[in-house]
């Protein structure tokens, strides 16, 4: 005489209820498209992401932290060594420290831009930004800071697979390129 309790519940309440996936009444070539405007987003958003680490790495900077995100921008840390040095050379005050992460401010401005735009799906703006973030990895090659550099190969890898995927997107049937929101 075993009673479970399974059986005393309401019907509805047995089963969980079923997620709603973006592929739920989509077609095939509709889910292809949802993929790789997602692929193109996560390849775009890496943008975000080097100036968000960019504009922590200042902040430790500032606060005297040694050290940094190696997804940083090898420009903003040229900005804080040579301000670094002149403080210390010249015995000037910090006041010297917050410009320079004023200009970190416009520099890590620059890509975020850069991925506003890029999410506008303006391909040259991407590879503009590419281009930018492949010079700023020279940075790092000079100075022999192989890890950073080696992630920004990888970023740039990334970035790249979002500028593949605006290319699948754009050879879509304009019926199949809809800009997907997932709630």
């Amino acid at each position: 005489m075993e009673e479970r309790f399974e059986s005393q519940l309401p019907e509805s309440s047995q089963m969980p209820p079923e997620e709603s996936t973006p592929d739920q009444g989509m077609t095939d070539a509709q889910f292809k498209a949802f993929q790789t405007d997602q692929q193109f987003k996560r390849g775009v958003n890496w943008f975000y992401w080097i100036a968000g680490l960019s504009l922590v790495n200042s902040v430790l900077w500032l606060t005297g932290m040694e050290w940094s995100f190696i997804v940083g921008l090898g420009a903003t840390q040229v900005v804080d060594a040579i301000v670094l040095g002149l403080s210390e050379e010249m015995q000037i005050g910090n006041a010297i420290k917050y410009a320079a992460f004023a200009v970190d401010l416009l520099i890590a401005g620059v890509y975020v831009l850069i991925g506003f735009l890029g999410l506008k799906r303006i391909k040259a703006i991407i590879i503009t930004g590419m281009v930018f973030y492949a010079l700023d990895g020279l940075i790092f090659l000079l100075v022999g800071d192989f890890l950073s550099l080696a992630f920004h190969g990888y970023a740039l890898f990334c970035i790249f697979g979002g500028l593949k995927a605006l290319k699948q997107l754009n050879q879509l049937e304009p019926v199949q390129q809809v800009d997907f929101e997932v709630a």
